[in-house]
């Protein structure tokens, strides 16, 4: 008996799984094959755009010009006249004509890339476009979004910039993206029609959205604000783009800023201009007008504030700014308290208070002293404030002031105190030191102390003023003291036509006497010496 066959036994359902399997390998490789054949075409099609690119880049402007008269009403060919075009108005800078214009209406004639919206946005008869859109909505036709931009376009040409902005508005309400070439567009358009108001919120929402766009608009803008002097848009534009470091604007836009700024009186502009003008090596000449503009106020607060902006911003402040102020200040009759008072309301509002205008209060002090005594126990308030105030603490120039108060209200005690806070400090005399403290012991009749400085002074290898040569010889004159004498009659004193013979001194007086910085001054010179007289007074003064 013979053995059933196989493939007679076999189910049937076999075949059809043989065939289901050999059916999807087809399918697969049909795939495949469709895969490879588009990555082919497409390498083609790249290799026949940069062949036909280089082709046109070859020929000269006037075949292209040809080309564009010809070609797009022979055989409309949108992509080629765009590449045209492209070379012709972007690589080759030839400005934009009603040929071109026509060229690119007669090229959307193409059947298979045309577009009648781009055609419409660049045609002139508006009626035209207008009674196709309104054809449109009454078919219930919507605009793709390219459509809305060739018609917001159309109608920034015709100058409807009313009308393009509520397009543009409608096209945010209908969630359609504004591409970055119209808002550039528009901008461009707004600036030059100075239409700041609608450059702020399109800048703004711009801005507040997150889009990106080119440094050249942003900077555009800033040019026109400052130009058209809109302080709110300039202000923005720096907070926004110039403060954080996306835009660097040149030295000529900068120093135009600050001076809208000061014209304007934004403090907190002329700061940020100024600060980055400063970090930038930017020379800013236009913050001297500032500062005469608003010193000129006198005892006005802007004074005070104009100098704290200048400080804080990194600007030097000179003798020729604080000058004006002081003198202002003594013709109103100013009462020092209230200006000090101002110089802490201006630290309470955050601004830095620099040493210039403590020096101005100082100085005040100084011009009334001679005539109100009492002025000296402000002084020392003030002194006591000041590291509240600045919290650098006096120099060299603010100490010599307090010590000018009092020689001038003839305290000398209260002088002795400011020295010695001078001496605690480290801070170094200099030569108006000298002559201050020199002639407040020769008001006192304390000649020995006055030559004492004299000598000190003498180690440092420099004159005293001639004024000052003037007063000590002039107060000597009227004593017959031996220490007058020498001091009226020293060779770096003495008047060269005065015919009194010069008594030599036996013996140089002691130089290790008690005055506060005498010790100070031996470290500087000798590289270190016992400070341990540091704080001794001159018990004599």
């Amino acid at each position: 008996m013979n053995e059933p066959d196989d493939a007679q036994n076999r189910p049937a359902h076999s075949d059809r799984t043989g065939n289901g399997e050999q059916g999807s390998n087809m399918r697969r490789k049909k795939a495949r094959d469709s895969k490879a054949d588009y990555y082919r075409m497409k390498a083609s099609s790249s290799r026949e755009f940069r062949k036909i690119q280089d082709e046109l880049s070859n020929e000269t402007t006037s075949d292209l010009e040809f080309a564009l008269r010809t070609d797009p009403v022979e055989q409309p060919d949108i992509r080629k006249t765009i590449r045209i075009l492209r070379i012709l108005l972007h690589d080759r800078q030839v400005q934009p004509g009603a040929r071109h214009y026509t060229a690119l209406i007669n090229a959307n004639a193409d059947l298979e890339r045309g577009s009648p919206a781009t055609a419409l946005a660049v045609h002139p008869d508006y009626v035209l476009r207008q009674n196709i859109l309104r054809k449109l909505r009454e078919r219930w036709m919507v605009l793709s979004p390219e459509g809305w931009h060739f018609v917001v376009c159309g109608l920034i040409r015709e100058n409807q910039f009313e009308l393009a902005l509520d397009h543009m508005s409608e096209m945010e309400r209908k969630k359609v993206p504004i591409e970055t070439w119209l808002y550039k567009t528009m901008v461009y358009n707004l600036c030059e029609l100075e239409e700041f108001d609608e450059v702020y919120r399109l800048v703004k929402s711009r801005l507040d959205l997150g889009y990106e766009t080119t440094d050249k608009l942003w900077a555009h803008v800033l040019r026109a604000a400052i130009k058209g002097s809109r302080l709110d848009l300039t202000r923005y534009m720096w907070q926004r783009l110039v403060d954080l470091e996306y835009l660097f604007p040149s030295a000529d836009v900068c120093r135009k800023a600050f001076a809208l700024a000061a014209e304007k009186v934004d403090f907190p502009l002329v700061v940020s201009v100024a600060r980055f003008c400063t970090r930038r090596d930017i020379p800013l000449p236009e913050y001297q007008e500032f500062l005469q503009k608003h010193l000129a106020l006198g005892a006005d607060p802007d004074t005070f504030k104009a100098l704290s902006v200048v400080h804080q911003a990194g600007l030097p402040i000179n003798v020729g700014f604080t000058t004006p102020v002081l003198d202002n200040l003594i013709q109103t009759n100013a009462d020092p308290r209230e200006e000090w008072q101002t110089l802490k309301h201006l630290k309470n509002d955050g601004l830095k208070i620099p040493l210039e205008s403590i020096q101005i209060v100082i100085e005040l002090c100084e011009h009334i002293a001679s005539r109100d005594p009492s002025v000296v126990d402000d002084a020392l308030g003030f002194y006591r404030d000041l590291e509240s105030v600045c919290p650098d603490g006096a120099d060299v120039e603010v100490f010599n002031a307090f010590l000018r108060v009092c020689r001038n209200a003839k305290r000398h005690d209260s002088g002795m105190t400011i020295l010695k806070e001078m001496t605690n400090h480290g801070v170094v005399p200099d030569r108006k030191t000298f002559e201050t403290l020199i002639l407040m012991c020769l008001d006192a009749r304390q000649y020995r102390s006055a030559y004492m400085y004299f000598v000190d002074f003498l180690k440092r290898n420099e004159p005293l003023s001639p004024d000052t040569q003037m007063q000590i010889r002039q107060i000597c004159a009227k004593s017959v003291h031996e220490f007058a004498m020498k001091l009226q009659y020293h060779p770096a004193i003495k008047d060269d036509q005065s015919e009194t013979p010069v008594e030599p001194a036996a013996k140089e007086p002691d130089v290790d006497s008690t005055v506060p910085w005498r010790p100070f001054i031996h470290r500087e010179q000798a590289g270190g010496e016992d400070d341990s007289s540091a704080n001794k007074t001159n018990d004599t003064l």
